[in-house]
C-alpha cells in the first residue's frame, strides 16, 4: 500500500484490504463478538432486532461495520444464505428511499453478478413510474425470495440519511423494517439521533443502541502495538509502553480514546520515540488543525462567536454566561445554541433547574481551540491539566514509584550511588511493599548496580566485586563478604554492600562497623542507612536517633529529607505512636522546609490530627513547591482531606488559593464538587468528559481510604 493510501485509510476504511481490516481489528472485540453472535443465532425467519452504533467521529463505527460484513462472508453457514451489503460511508446520491433500494441493488450486483447483476438495470428502466419506490423495493425483495437470500444492510451516517428522507419516508422505512424479514439493518451515527429519543419521531425506541465509547486504558496500547507490528516497529512501541505509559494514557484521556486520534499518536511516536505527553499533544494538534479549522469556517459569524465563548470557558457554561461574554441577547444565543446542538457542535447538559449548560460536543476540539486561539492563560490551563494527568497516570502509589525505580536501574539513567541508596530504602520497607516487588527490585539491582559501581574500581578489584556479586546472588553471604574485603581500593559503595550483606547474616554490629567505614569515605547516605537499620532491626533507638539527626544535617542540601524522615518514622510508629509523633514534631520544627512541612502535614492528617495538619497546609498552600509535591505524590493531601470528609476545608483552600488551584488541579476540584452536590447541585455537571475517568479514580481512592478506616 502506498504512503498516500495509508494516509487516506485513516479516514476511509473502505480503502483498506479485507486482510488489513481483519489484522488491525484488535480492539472492541467484546462488542464485535456480541453483534456477530446475534447475527449467527438469528435465522431471519421473522423480523429481527435492528442495531444502531453510536459514537463520535473517528470512534471506529465504520471499521466495525466492515469487520462484521467480513465475518459474515467468512462464516461457512451464514454465507450460504446471508449477504452483507456495506454501503459507502458517504452516500451523496441517496436523497430518497428509492435511492436506497437502487444502491442496495447495485451493490448486490457487484457482490453476486450471477443472481443480481441485472437487478439495478431493471429498476432503472422504470424510474419514471409514480410508484417507483414501491416498485424498486418489490423487485428487490422478489429477487431475494427467488434466490433464497437475505441481506444485512450496513449503513453509516444514518442520521444524515434520515434528515434527507423526511418524516414520511422515514415512517415508510420503519414499517418495512418492522414487517419484512428479508432485510436487517445495522446502522451507525456520530450522535444519538433525535428520531431515537423523541417519541413523536418515526424511529422512537426502534433500534437496539450500542454506544461506542473511547478506547480503554488496556485497548489503546493494544492498538498501538498492532500498528507498530505492521510497520516493523514493535520493539519501539513496547519500549514506550513499558517506560512511558503516561505518554499514551494522558493523550487517551484528553482525546476521549478516539481510534483515529490514537492512530495519529502512533505516527507521532514513529517520528519521535522519546518525548512527553505535552509534546505529543502539540504534534496531534498540528495534525487535526485542518479538520477543526474547517469546522469553524463552516459556521456563521454569530455561531463562531458563541462557539468561541463556549470553548474559552472550557467547562460547561449557561446561556446567561454566554450572552454576557458575547454581548448577544439571550434569546438569540438560545436560538443559535439549538442549531449548534442539532449540528452536533454543541452538547446540552440538563441541570436541576430549567437552565441547561452547554459545552463543545467533541472535547478534543475544545482543547485544540484553547491551544490554537486562546490567550496565554487559556493555554496554561491546558498545560496544567496535561501535567496533572501525566503525574496521575504515571502512578502515584509507592509500588508504582518502585516500578519507576526499577526502570531507572535498568536504563542507568541515574547515578549508581543514588540508585543504590534508593534501592536499600525500598528494600527496607517490608511492611509497605509486597515481597514480590521487593524480590524483583533485588534481582534487578544485583544484575545492574554492581557493574555500575565497580567501574570506579581497578581491574583486579572489579573482578573481585563481580565474583562477590555472583555469590551474593546465590545467597552465599560469607563468601561474598570475603571477596568484597579483598579489594585494594575500598570505596564507600564496597563498604555499603558489605554492611548490607552482614545484615542478611544477622551480624548487626559488623553491619554498623561497615556503615561507619562507608561514611568515613565521604558517603553521607551511609549514616541514614545506619540509623534506619538500627531502628528497624536492633531496637537501639537512642543510638539510631543520633545517626538519624546527623544524617539529616549532612543530606539536607542534596536529598529529599522530607521523604527520608517519613520513611524513618514509619517503623517507630508501628511500635510506639506517641514516640513517633513527638520525634516527627521535633524534626519538623528543626527542618521547616516546604517539603518537610508537606510530609508532616500528611502524617498529621492521616493520624486524624486534622486541625494541626490543616494549619501546616495553610502555611505552604501558596508555594509552587507544595503544588509540585502534591502532583508528584498523587494529590495525597487533598485526597486524605476528602476521605476525612473535610470538604469545606478543601473548598476554602481552593477558593482562597493564589495559585488558581481550580484550574491547576481541575480533577480534584470536580471530585470536590461531586462530593458537595447538596450545596452545589449542578457545578460538577460543568466537567468535560475528558476529566471523568480521572475524577472517578480520585473518588474511588477517597472511598477506599474511608473504607480502610471503618
Amino acid at each position: 500500500m502506498s504512503a498516500n493510501k495509508k494516509h487516506l485509510a485513516l479516514y476511509n476504511t473502505q480503502l483498506k484490504e479485507r486482510e488489513e481490516i481483519i489484522r488491525d481489528f484488535v480492539v472492541r472485540q467484546d462488542t464485535f463478538q456480541k453483534l456477530f453472535s446475534e447475527i449467527q443465532s438469528a435465522p431471519m425467519q421473522r423480523t429481527e432486532q435492528h442495531y444502531l452504533l453510536v459514537g463520535q467521529r473517528g470512534m471506529g463505527k465504520t471499521t466495525m461495520l466492515h469487520r462484521l460484513a467480513i465475518a459474515i462472508e467468512d462464516d461457512p453457514k451464514l454465507k450460504t444464505w446471508l449477504i452483507p451489503v456495506v454501503l459507502n460511508e458517504e452516500q451523496y446520491n441517496i436523497t430518497e428511499l428509492a435511492n436506497l433500494w437502487e444502491t442496495v441493488a447495485d451493490t448486490l450486483g457487484e457482490l453476486d453478478e450471477e443472481h443480481f447483476g441485472d437487478l439495478f438495470d431493471q429498476m432503472e428502466t422504470q424510474v419514471q413510474r409514480k410508484d417507483y419506490e414501491r416498485f424498486s423495493f418489490d423487485l428487490l425483495t422478489k429477487r431475494l425470495s427467488d434466490t433464497g437470500k437475505k441481506i444485512v444492510v450496513f449503513l453509516d451516517n444514518f442520521g444524515n440519511f434520515l434528515e434527507k428522507l423526511g418524516d414520511l419516508e422515514a415512517r415508510q422505512l420503519r414499517e418495512i423494517l418492522m414487517t419484512n424479514n428479508q432485510i436487517r439493518l445495522i446502522a451507525a451515527s456520530s450522535v444519538m439521533l433525535e428520531p431515537q429519543f423523541s417519541y413523536e419521531k418515526p424511529f422512537w425506541e426502534f433500534f437496539h443502541v450500542i454506544q461506542l465509547e473511547g478506547l480503554s486504558r488496556q485497548e489503546a496500547p493494544t492498538l498501538l502495538l498492532q500498528l507498530a507490528e505492521n510497520m516493523g516497529r514493535k520493539e519501539m512501541m513496547e519500549k514506550i509502553i513499558q517506560h512511558s505509559p503516561a505518554r499514551i494514557e494522558v493523550l487517551r484521556r484528553l482525546t476521549g480514546g478516539v481510534l483515529r486520534t490514537t492512530i495519529l499518536l502512533f505516527e507521532i511516536f514513529l517520528d519521535n520515540e522519546s518525548g512527553s505527553a505535552l509534546n505529543d499533544l502539540e504534534a496531534i494538534l498540528d495534525h487535526v488543525s485542518p479538520l477543526f479549522k474547517h469546522r469553524m469556517d463552516d459556521l456563521s459569524t454569530q455561531q463562531q462567536k458563541i462557539v468561541d465563548a463556549v470553548a474559552r470557558h472550557w467547562d460547561a457554561v449557561s446561556v446567561k454566561e454566554i450572552a454576557a461574554r458575547t454581548r448577544l441577547e439571550s434569546k438569540l444565543v438560545s436560538a443559535q445554541l439549538k442549531l449548534l446542538y442539532q449540528n452536533r457542535i454543541i452538547d446540552r447538559i440538563t441541570t436541576s433547574t430549567k437552565n441547561h449548560l452547554y459545552q463543545l460536543n467533541e472535547r478534543f476540539f475544545n482543547i485544540w481551540y484553547l491551544m490554537r486561539y486562546g490567550k496565554r492563560k487559556d493555554q496554561t490551563r491546558v498545560i496544567w491539566l496535561v501535567k496533572f494527568l501525566e503525574a496521575w497516570c504515571d502512578g502515584n502509589e509507592l509500588e508504582h514509584r518502585l516500578e519507576r525505580h526499577i526502570r531507572h536501574l535498568q536504563d542507568g539513567t541515574l547515578p549508581a550511588e543514588q540508585l543504590l541508596f534508593m534501592t536499600e530504602v525500598y528494600c527496607a520497607m517490608e511492611k509497605t511493599i509486597s515481597s514480590e516487588k521487593r524480590q524483583a527490585l533485588i534481582k534487578v539491582a544485583l544484575e545492574t548496580l554492581p557493574n555500575a559501581l565497580a567501574k570506579h574500581l581497578s581491574a583486579s578489584d572489579q573482578a573481585l566485586y563481580m565474583q562477590g556479586e555472583a555469590l551474593l546472588n546465590a545467597y552465599r553471604y560469607s563468601e561474598a563478604i570475603s571477596l568484597f574485603l579483598k579489594s585494594k581500593n575500598k570505596t564507600g559503595q564496597v563498604y555499603l554492600i558489605t554492611a548490607t550483606t552482614y545484615i542478611s547474616l544477622g551480624e548487626y554490629d559488623k553491619a554498623k562497623e561497615f556503615y561507619l567505614k562507608a561514611y568515613k569515605t565521604g558517603d553521607a547516605t551511609s549514616l541514614w542507612f545506619l540509623a534506619f537499620f538500627l531502628v528497624l532491626f536492633t531496637g537501639r533507638k537512642q543510638e539510631s536517633l543520633k545517626y538519624f539527626r546527623l544524617s539529616l544535617d549532612k543530606l539536607k542540601e542534596n536529598y529529599p529529607i522530607g521523604a527520608l524522615i517519613s520513611t524513618y518514622i514509619f517503623p517507630i510508629r508501628q511500635n510506639n505512636k506517641n514516640e513517633a509523633d513527638n520525634l516527627y514534631r521535633e524534626v519538623y520544627e528543626q527542618y521547616r522546609t516546604t517539603e518537610v512541612s508537606y510530609f508532616y502535614s500528611r502524617y498529621l492528617i492521616g493520624n486524624n490530627e486534622i486541625e494541626s495538619g490543616i494549619s501546616i497546609v495553610d502555611e505552604i498552600i501558596n508555594k509552587d513547591e507544595f503544588i509540585k509535591l502534591e502532583e508528584e505524590k498523587g494529590n495525597l493531601i487533598f485526597i486524605l482531606l476528602l476521605a476525612k470528609k473535610q470538604t469545606q476545608v478543601v473548598y476554602r483552600i481552593f477558593e482562597e488559593s493564589q495559585l488558581d488551584l481550580k484550574e491547576r488541579l481541575k480533577p480534584i476540584w470536580y471530585a470536590l464538587m461531586y462530593l458537595m452536590q447538596d450545596e452545589f447541585p449542578d457545578e460538577y455537571r460543568r466537567m468535560g468528559s475528558e476529566l471523568k475517568e480521572t475524577v472517578d479514580e480520585i473518588l474511588q481512592q477517597v472511598k477506599e481510604k474511608q473504607e480502610k478506616e471503618t
